[in-house]
């Protein structure tokens, strides 16, 4: 068994998750007033013109939700003749369908009379993305709430154990400053650094509890009919961790490169609750409730769907061939979604994300 397990798994392909990253959307455009104040900071004190404005985006997925923040940061860079835009994430990411978003990209410069010179760099952003000093301004929405890689379950351990989380709360920390280094070495002096990700919510809420009810709930119900193992619910997991805005800001002042500029944390109702609200402000159609739990478990699959299958591969790929595989997660996905419309129906579904502005010294 290796020492470390390696996080590889890319975000649902083949325009799937952009598709469902309604969520992500709504999270990104909180963020865009702190992009667009650190491009027009760095922009007016900008000093030098041996290479043009550089903006990258670290985590862009398909890069659906990576348009309207570059919009966002191109707005105030007036008199700018070409600005350089790196789109950066792991190399098992779906780069074809990022390419789609990039034209997108590119003519909103043209729209400002700027020229934009869009790269894409797959490559993990827990190693050096871009030579020393080449950037102006970085970003990264609702990815570095991803830990880089974790070790095996100790015997008799399971992913949902409180020792499990522990562990994974000192690899993320690490990791978190780990980022941060490898940021400030690529930012330039007076450089912004803005970033979100999913949060621990304050005490009496919850992040997307109803959704992960319904999920499983669903792994248990094919336990039961030996379509899932039992190994494969001890395994399953997600790499992630979710810190309090408490530890973040912490975790930033050890590292010393950043002077924090802005952190809060916000909720974000997914978009779908008010729709559904406005639906059946209108009407009472179960159709719209049955549209909601489709939404919402739609949502969380493209983000998961890949952990489930390489677990899936690893406790049953003996007995399992690819489209089985594929099959089995369908089935997954049919069973939460009746799960959340008889449970649940119409209860919130949000999560609770920090919000970090951070300047480099």
């Amino acid at each position: 068994m290796p020492a470390v397990i390696q996080n590889d798994v890319p975000m649902r392909g083949k325009g799937v998750y952009g598709m469902n990253s309604g969520q992500q959307h709504s999270a990104m455009l909180n963020a865009l007033p702190l992009i667009s104040n650190s491009v027009a900071e760095s922009w007016g004190k900008r000093s030098y013109a041996d290479r043009p404005f550089t903006i990258v985006e670290y985590g862009c997925s398909d890069g659906k939700n990576s348009v309207e923040p570059v919009a966002a940061a191109l707005r105030p860079l007036l008199h700018a003749k070409c600005v350089q835009i790196f789109l950066n994430d792991r190399p098992e990411n779906d780069f074809a369908a990022t390419s789609k978003n990039v034209e997108k990209i590119e003519e909103n410069g043209e729209k400002d009379g700027i020229r934009a010179f869009t790269a894409m760099v797959p490559k993990n952003f827990y190693k050096q993305v871009l030579p020393p000093n080449s950037a102006d301004v970085g970003f990264s929405l609702m990815s570095v709430h991803y830990v880089n890689t974790l070790p095996p379950l100790r015997a008799g351990e399971g992913a949902l154990d409180a020792s499990r989380r522990e562990t994974k709360q000192e690899i993320w920390e690490k990791d978190f400053c780990s980022f941060l280094v490898l940021r400030a070495s690529e930012l330039v002096p007076g450089s912004s650094l803005v970033l979100s990700f999913l949060s621990n919510p304050p005490e009496g809420e919850t992040n997307f509890e109803v959704v992960n009810e319904s999920l499983r709930w669903a792994q248990q119900e094919m336990i039961r009919e030996d379509i899932l193992s039992q190994d494969f619910i001890r395994q399953f997991e997600l790499p992630t961790h979710y810190p309090s805005p408490e530890r973040v800001r912490e975790k930033v002042t050890s590292v010393g490169d950043w002077e924090i500029k802005d952190l809060f944390q916000q909720e974000i109702k997914h978009p779908a609750v008010q729709e559904l609200k406005e639906r059946r402000a209108k009407r009472d159609d179960a159709k719209d409730l049955e549209w909601y739990a489709n939404t919402v478990i739609d949502w969380f699959m493209a983000v998961i769907s890949g952990y489930f299958l390489k677990t899936l591969l690893i406790t049953h790929g003996e007995k399992l061939d690819e489209e089985q595989r594929e099959r089995v997660l369908e089935d997954w996905k049919v069973r939460s979604k009746k799960r959340f419309l008889a449970e649940h129906k119409d209860a919130k579904v949000s999560t609770w994300l920090v919000f970090v502005r951070l300047q480099k010294h």
